[in-house]
């Protein structure tokens, strides 16, 4: 699932998705005016998907299992410099201390959205997900980071960093278990691995 702050970035996003995967997987769009519901029904019927969404999804929706084992999030949430209220809030914030309304209005707004966010990745003890965050400002490792990039990390659970070749192995891994979950259901429905009783996720940062 692709987590977009916007129409104008699901629609990108999608576009180009479709461009890379071409009919490998199915690139499940979400359209203003598209039933929240009949997405999630679709996205939960196709184990080959991809769910590309914006605000609706950040908060309220839970894939659990192997339904949705990598979520990325676009970019850090900051609320639209349009939004009246979140304006009212920073002038008055700006007001008391000069130069205060982003760490004290703005910055606080994007890190809950965010953890909803990367919480869609696990929602039981039994979910295993990579999660993607490829915004170079939360890259401690990359030459645009911003102070905030501490913020972000200590606003979400605790999950190993991985890079690119870390990630692709923990996908595959997560494959192999998924594969052993179906092959266990199959057999015997209420058989439970060692390895399936723990929530684990991994957050890659590697954009370079």
């Amino acid at each position: 699932m692709v987590l977009s702050t916007s129409w104008k970035g699901v629609e990108a996003i999608s576009e180009e998705l479709r461009r890379i995967l071409g009919r490998k997987l199915q690139v499940i769009e979400q359209q203003a005016g598209t039933g929240f519901k009949f997405l999630s029904e679709e996205f939960l019927g196709n184990p080959a998907s991809v769910l590309v969404g914006t605000r609706t999804f950040w908060t309220g929706v839970s894939f659990e299992g192997f339904s949705c084992v990598v979520t990325v999030v676009e970019k850090m949430p900051f609320p639209s410099p349009g939004d009246a209220i979140v304006g009212a809030k920073n002038d008055a914030a700006n007001a008391r201390r000069p130069g205060s309304g982003f760490g004290e209005v703005s910055l606080p707004i994007a890190l809950r959205q965010i953890e909803q966010g990367v919480g869609r990745a696990i929602r039981t003890e039994r979910d295993l997900a990579l999660v993607m965050v490829p915004d170079p400002r939360l890259n401690p490792n990359d030459e645009n980071k911003k102070s905030y990039h501490r913020d972000f990390r200590n606003s979400i659970p605790n999950m190993p960093t991985v890079d690119k070749a870390g990630a692709l192995a923990w996908v595959s891994e997560i494959a192999r278990l998924a594969k052993l979950d179906e092959e266990a259901e199959e057999a015997e429905p209420e058989i439970e691995t060692e390895e399936e009783d723990q929530g684990r996720a991994m957050i890659f940062e590697d954009v370079a």
